[in-house]
C-alpha cells in the first residue's frame, strides 16, 4: 500500500487487492501512532523547587562571588526542540553594613555540562553608612526570570544562584524564602 508523505498513513493503491477491514485497520493503527507521537511532543512539563535558607555567612558564597542557592531543579528531557522558561523569587535580610544582594537563574540543556546564565535581579539592604545606626531597609527581594531555546541532549536543569557584595561595609546578609519554577514548552522546528 502507498503512504501519505507527512505521516506515512497507508491507503489502498490502484493495484492493491480489495481488503476493506485490513486496509482500514492499517490506517487506524498508523493514525493512532502518529497522533500519540504528536501529542507526546506537544505536552508541556514543569516543576517547582524550594530553595534552602542560607542564614549564616558560612552558608553563603564568598563576598562578590556567584554561588548555587540550593540544588538544581531537574526536568526530564522532552526529546524535541523546546523553550525552557524559569522564574525565581527570594528574600534577603541584612542588619549590618549596607549590602547588595543578587539572584539569577541558569539553565542547562545538557544535564549540567554547560549553563546559560540569566540577568540578575538585585536589591539593597543594611545600615546607612554614617547614619547613626538607623537602618535604611532591612529586607530586599528578588524575582528573576530567564529562558533558553534548543533541543536538550539530556535532562533540563534550572538552578538559582545568589551573590552578595558589601563594598567593605561589613554586611551579614541572609537569603531565605527562595523558590524556582521551570516550564518546558515543546516548539515546532
Amino acid at each position: 500500500m502507498p503512504v501519505t508523505p507527512n505521516f506515512n498513513l497507508p491507503y489502498p493503491g490502484l493495484g492493491d487487492p480489495p481488503d476493506g477491514p485490513g486496509q482500514i485497520r492499517a490506517l487506524a493503527e498508523q493514525t493512532d501512532a502518529a497522533l500519540y507521537e504528536t501529542r507526546q511532543a506537544l505536552v508541556p512539563s514543569g516543576g517547582r523547587q524550594s530553595l534552602p535558607d542560607l542564614l549564616t555567612l558560612s552558608e553563603l558564597p564568598p563576598n562578590n562571588t556567584w554561588g548555587n542557592w540550593g540544588s538544581s531543579l531537574i526536568l526530564p528531557n522532552p526529546g524535541v526542540s523546546c523553550l525552557v522558561y524559569a522564574w525565581g523569587s527570594g528574600w534577603f535580610v541584612n542588619d549590618a553594613g549596607g549590602t547588595v544582594g543578587r539572584m539569577r537563574l541558569s539553565i542547562s540543556l545538557d544535564g549540567g555540562e554547560t549553563w546559560s546564565a540569566g540577568i540578575e535581579a538585585s536589591d539593597q539592604a543594611g545600615m546607612v553608612p554614617g547614619g547613626g545606626g538607623s537602618s535604611a531597609t532591612r529586607r530586599g527581594s528578588f524575582s528573576p526570570s530567564h529562558f533558553e531555546q534548543g533541543t536538550p541532549s539530556s535532562n533540563v536543569m534550572i538552578k538559582g544562584e545568589c551573590l552578595w557584595s558589601d563594598g567593605g561595609l561589613g554586611g551579614e546578609p541572609e537569603f531565605y524564602g527562595g523558590s524556582i519554577v521551570g516550564l518546558i514548552l515543546p516548539v515546532a522546528v
